[in-house]
């Protein structure tokens, strides 16, 4: 049977696991762009994606953006995810591992986890 949604959730899929457009290479190798945390430690290329990843937390506790805190029970966490890039030269050859964590700001509630946009 059709269903419009899961045609458009399969189109979707196959555009961002080509992310980068063109293939980028390190050290001979292709290099697949992980889509979370768990792909990026299980790539052959973990220790850049662990490093990325330090790194960025570092740069948010140099300026001041990012704190750990105790959450109280009563309080909803608005849960995060890591998104990966490979930064590449012209010759297609990764100059820089980019990973960023993002707050999954689709499953906040209006008038309930904000109030203004």
């Amino acid at each position: 049977a059709y269903d419009p949604q899961r045609r458009d959730r399969a189109r979707r899929s196959a555009t961002t696991s080509a992310r980068a457009g063109n293939a980028a290479y390190f050290k001979g190798e292709a290099v697949s762009v992980p889509r979370n945390y768990r792909q990026a430690m299980a790539s052959p290329q973990a220790a850049e994606w662990r490093q990325s990843t330090q790194d960025h937390l570092q740069t948010h506790r140099e300026q001041d953006s990012w704190r750990e805190t105790i959450v109280p029970s009563s309080k909803r966490v608005i849960p995060m995810q890591w998104v990966f890039q490979p930064k590449t030269d012209e010759q297609d050859q990764v100059t820089k591992w980019k990973a960023r964590a993002v707050a999954l700001g689709n499953l906040q509630r209006p008038g309930i986890d904000f109030d203004q946009t």
